[in-house]
């Protein structure tokens, strides 16, 4: 039963999304899965999807893909998230886009569900900001688990009876509940705001039913230098030293 890694929001940080792939290949995963926002917000939008396109892994859409595809109605996003967008959008050619709007907005396998923010309407990118925002989409789950990102934060939520939930620490290796419902969100590779600048991201082993959180340091300072040459909004380069 082959190690799945399961990694989000990748906004067009390479060399977040590099360190990534080295230590996968270093802790020899079988399947990656990719859930979604390889664009927005960073300096390589283009080679971000090219580098995730080339490894051939399953991959849903996030509202970044969406927006920069141009296959959404407009969200009203603050100033700096559009020009990141709008940055993005400039960096694909028409091929890409394409690629873009082709993906879907979830994946299921046996055992699993890979969405970007919720399986509750999942074109509105809901956020799942804590354990009230979680139950919609646990009581939607047909597999025990689902995997989701978006709010660029690792967590864990399980189902508690037919109504409520619980929180799991997201850290290290967690052990899942049996055949309890769990929703795991995997943390960001491109921009993660717990306030850990390391590159988040997850792998699961089917064998042992555990969770894995795995963080990666990358050097950020490149990607910021980028940012600021192609003069993309300062704040979005700052945050990624202190992981907000």
């Amino acid at each position: 039963m082959e190690k799945i890694a399961v990694f989000s929001d990748v906004h067009s940080n390479l060399e977040a999304l590099d360190a990534v792939f080295a230590d996968m290949d270093g802790v020899g995963v079988g399947l990656r899965v990719c859930l979604g926002d390889l664009v927005g917000y960073g300096p390589n939008p283009s080679e971000c999807l090219e580098r995730v396109r080339a490894i051939g892994c399953p991959i849903v859409r996030g509202n970044h893909d969406s927006e920069v595809a141009g296959d959404c109605p407009p969200i009203c996003y603050r100033d700096d998230v559009s020009e990141g967008i709008k940055f993005s959008g400039g960096c694909l050619d028409e091929e890409q886009k394409i690629f873009l709007r082709s993906l879907p907005f979830k994946i299921r396998s046996e055992d699993c569900t890979f969405v970007h923010a919720s399986l509750d309407d999942p074109w509105k990118w809901n956020y799942i900001n804590d354990r009230f925002d979680a139950i919609p989409t646990l009581k939607k789950q047909v597999t025990t688990l689902c995997f989701c990102g978006h709010t660029h934060r690792p967590g864990i939520f399980k189902l508690v009876g037919d109504d409520d939930c619980e929180e799991i620490v997201a850290r290290g290796i967690a052990s899942l509940p049996g055949e309890t419902k769990c929703l795991i969100n995997v943390g960001s590779v491109g921009q993660p705001r717990d306030l850990d600048p390391r590159a988040s991201y997850a792998i699961y082993c089917p064998e042992t039913h555990a969770v894995e959180f795995r963080r990666v340091a990358y050097p950020f300072e490149v990607t910021q230098k980028k940012m600021q040459e192609m003069n993309l909004p300062a704040f979005h380069s700052e945050r990624l030293g202190e992981g907000i």
